[in-house]
Parts: C-alpha cells; structure tokens; sequence
C-alpha cells in the first residue's frame, strides 16, 4: 500500500507539473502558469454554479424536487468521464514513456497498474466535482427540501461518480485497441469508434425525452427525461435514490464501483505486458512510396501540421469531438423538424435564431489545433526553427492548418442547423459566418497563449493536447465567451424586442473586428516569442 501511493503522489504530480509548466529544454521559465489555472477553475465553478442554478431553480419549481437536475448531472459527468477515459487510459498508462522505468522498481505490476488507474481517476474526478459540486452548493438555494441523507452523502457519494463509467471506458479502450491492432488501418478503426461513440451519447441525449410519451406539460416531459435517464443508466438511478435514503441503492452504487475498480486493476495488472504490446504495436505491411510531388516550403509545414493531427486518433477526437457533436446535432434536427409543428417550429425559430450562431461557436472555439501546436513539437523545436523558412511562415502554416481543419466541419454543421430551423438567408448566412470567424478567433488566441506558455518536456501527448495552459484557455474561454454572447443575444432580441438581424449582424462585426487585430498582433509579436522558445 505504501508503494501505491508513492507511485501515485510521483505520477499524479508530474502529469500536474507538466499540464501547469512551462519548459524549454532544461530551463524552466517562470510563469505563475498554476496560480492562473487556480483562478480559472474557481472562476469556472461560480459561472457553472449560476446556471446551474438558474436551470435547478426553474425544475424544482416545476417538480418540487431535485432529482431530475441531479440524474441530469450525474449522466452528463459519467458521459464526460466515458469518453475521456478511453483516451486517457491508453495514453496516461499503457503509452505512457516511463514503462522501462517503472517496471524496474521492485513493485508488483498490479501496484504500479493501479497507481496508474488512480492517477486518471484523479483527472477524471477533477472534471465531475466541476459539474456536480457547483450544484451541491446552489442546491439550497433553490426551494426544494433536501432530505439529510442528501445534504450527508451527496459529498461522499460525488467521489464514486467516476468509477464505472471509467472503468467502462478502459475496458472499451482495451476492446478496440485488440481489434484495432490487427488492422492495418488502427488509428481509423479507433477513430471510427470514438465518432460512433460520440454518436451514441447524443443520440440518447436527442430521445432520452420521449421515452416514456408525447405530452405537453412541461413537468409530464421533464418526469419522461427522468425516467429516460434512470432507465438507460441505472447508476444515476442509484445515485439519487441513495440521495433519498435508500440504502440497497447505496450498498449497489459502492459495491460496484469498488467491484469494477478491483477488477480492472487485477486484470490490467495481470495482463500489462500484453497490452502495453496491443497498444504500442504499430500497424504492419504498408507500402512506402517516394514521390517526386514538390511542395512549397509552406504547403509542408501546413501538411506536417494536419498529417500530426491525422496521425494520432487522440489528438483526431480530442480536436474534433466538437465538431462532430455539432453535425450529429445537425443531422437529428433534420430527422426530428418534421415531428415539430409548423407554428411551434417559427416561434422555436423567432427564439433561438439570435443564440444559436454563438451556441455553434462554442463548439467550433473548442475545436482547436494551434492551442497545442507549439508544444507539440517537443524537442523537435530546434529542428523546426532551424529550417530555411521565416518565423511568421510557420505561424501562419499552424493557423493555415487549424482553418482547414475545424473550418470545412463549422461550416456544415452550422448550415444544417440553418437548414433545420427554416431559417431566412440573411440569417442563415449569419449562422454560417459567425462560427467561422469564431473559430478563426480562438485559433489565434490559442496560437498566442501557447507561444507564452508553452511545454515541450512532455512525456505523453495527452498533456498538452487535453490538459495543457493554452487549452484549457481556448475552452472555457470559447464556453463563457459564448454564453456571455448567447446571453445578451436573447436578451436583446427577446427583451428589447431588437431584431434578431440587426443583433447577430452587430455581433459579427466585433468579431471581424476582434480577429482582424488578433490578427495582427500574432504577426507582429509572435515571430518573437518563437525564437525566444
């Protein structure tokens, strides 16, 4: 037990060091890079707390209870916790770059499996109390009479949350590696899953209302939402019951979250050799040609950025999951316009027309390459600045590739929200722009912040890509940017009765005006921060 927690305290930090450093060679540059990811959560956990808040208040007056909002949030946080688990099992521990190193220490391999498997739980359980302590808080503050097993438990049982759907995720991340690896297209077997996956969660997210009817209270429907979500995942049918003092509900949720974490850490243990070889074994028998195509210096920076990207299914999902989320979203509001009624779908239309531009930007400011593509070259940093070409050459071949990149997919994921809403032209074409222009925005931001705060000593991708400084600023900063522009979107077109045209087209153009200057600060400042890299 002692060695357990060493290895933990050891790996749990240096992932920490690596995600809030910034480290060129052997210098390490100052930067109170951990202190500002302190302030960003904390001002994260408010933010959330008041629309959680604001969507548990208006529940609970409709329902009286708390537990609709609660399955909701326990499914959404075990649907999060799922999908990057999958990632971050393979990649935190059977690809991590200190497997010759730790199976060197006199410790059991199912020691050094589950100080592994704790560490990823660690990260996955920062991203749950994100959701679901927030609205611990703010839940006495919303009318509802909580019970005292709920104002008791709900901070014990928050720490279980993680567990199956993690444990779900290593099995599955196991499963399609197996098969993957027997593929001489591994990384487009895998690739596939995740985006079959992704499809799935929203698929049962779309329907998981009309499971149970069709009726038009509202209160019906939020009991059909309930009732959806228990049925589909009994583990928040066990939460929230336990929240209400069942104890069978109880012994089931711990028992079997301790259960699953005690058998994949045995059988993970057990089996580590041969799945760090499924995992790291490289797809075999493909033909290598030479070609006598000649690129400008330019094109392959900007092909070397994108093939980077395409090569890893990791960075693949971990920077389009957005966007493929938009187009199913897209693709079900086709398939579902024609059960709305034609009234009801123009007043859904008149509401949401001025938010959704922003809604679809979010997803589309997430989305980003160039918020890691300083810090994805690693040691090869030297290598890249020694080419013949200009420092602003290579700025602009990481936006270039970023555009192309996120770009094609905003475009038509945000022309099917047009099309489904029956939207006009004017406003279509807004629909359209807004994204676009979004997405150019927090590329560039993305692209300044890594050049700031960078890390090239990293061990696994997974740190810079999904838990690096500059990432973590593109998303929550895409997230608040947008509901703050959502917000004030509605309440002008819906409040102050301004036109949706006017209010849309306004906004578009302090974008415009925001990523031309953007703009011009990455070219005039950012060849400088590069050589100083």
């Amino acid at each position: 037990m002692r060695n357990f927690f060493r290895l933990f305290r050891v790996q749990f930090l240096s992932a920490l060091n690596q995600s809030f450093s910034r480290k060129s060679g052997k210098k390490a540059s100052k930067g109170p890079v951990g202190a500002g990811m302190i302030v960003l959560y904390a001002f994260l956990l408010v933010y959330i707390g008041v629309y959680e808040w604001l969507f548990g208040s208006g529940i609970v007056a409709l329902t009286g209870k708390v537990d609709t909002i609660l399955t909701l949030l326990v499914f959404s946080s075990s649907a999060l916790t799922l999908f990057s688990s999958i990632t971050n099992v393979k990649n935190l521990v059977f690809c991590s770059k200190d497997y010759d190193m730790v199976f060197s220490l006199p410790v059991p391999a199912g020691t050094v499996v589950a100080s592994k498997i704790a560490t990823v739980y660690a990260f996955d359980l920062i991203s749950t109390l994100m959701i679901l302590l927030p609205w611990y808080v703010v839940s006495f503050f919303c009318g509802a009479v909580l019970p005292v097993t709920y104002i008791v438990l709900f901070p014990i049982f928050a720490l279980f949350v993680p567990m199956i759907p993690m444990m779900l995720g290593a099995i599955l991340s196991s499963i399609v590696s197996y098969i993957a690896a027997h593929f001489k297209y591994m990384r487009f077997v895998t690739t596939l899953f995740y985006v079959a996956l992704i499809g799935g969660i929203v698929f049962l997210s779309f329907n998981i209302g009309m499971t149970a009817g069709e009726e038009e209270d509202v209160a019906a429907l939020l009991a059909n939402a309930n009732f959806g979500f228990l049925r589909y995942y009994p583990f928040a049918r066990w939460f929230t019951e336990t929240m209400n003092g069942s104890v069978s509900s109880a012994c089931l949720f711990l028992g079997i979250s301790l259960a699953c974490a005690a058998l994949v850490c045995g059988v993970f243990g057990r089996f580590y050799n041969v799945l760090h070889d499924f995992y790291t074994k490289k797809p075999t028998g493909a033909k290598y040609r030479r070609t006598k195509e000649k690129n400008s210096a330019f094109g392959a920076l900007v092909k070397k950025e994108l093939s980077r990207v395409f090569g890893s299914s990791m960075l693949l999902v971990n920077s389009g999951s957005g966007l493929i989320m938009v187009l199913i979203f897209g693709v079900m509001l086709l398939i579902k316009v024609g059960d709305i009624p034609a009234e009801l779908l123009g007043e859904v239309t008149e509401i949401l027309t001025p938010a959704v531009p922003f809604f679809l930007g979010i997803f589309g400011g997430m989305s980003s390459l160039s918020a890691y593509s300083i810090s994805l070259e690693g040691k090869c940093m030297g290598l890249l600045k020694s080419f013949p070409v200009s420092a602003k050459t290579i700025l602009r071949a990481k936006m270039t590739a970023h555009i192309l990149f996120c770009a094609p997919l905003t475009a038509v994921g945000s022309l099917l929200f047009a099309v489904g809403l029956k939207m006009d032209v004017s406003s279509a074409i807004l629909t359209v722009l807004i994204p676009l222009v979004w997405v150019y925005v927090f590329g560039v931001i993305g692209l300044l912040v890594n050049l700031k705060k960078y890390n090239l000593d990293w061990t696994n991708e997974v740190v810079v890509a999904k838990q690096g400084f500059s990432m973590m600023v593109v998303v929550f900063g895409s997230m608040l940017g947008g509901m703050v522009l959502i917000g004030a979107a509605m309440v002008l077109s819906l409040v102050f009765a301004v036109s949706p045209l006017i209010v849309d087209g306004v906004f578009f153009a302090v974008e415009a005006v925001l990523a031309l200057l953007l703009r011009k600060r990455l070219y005039r400042i950012g060849p400088g921060r590069l050589a100083q890299i």
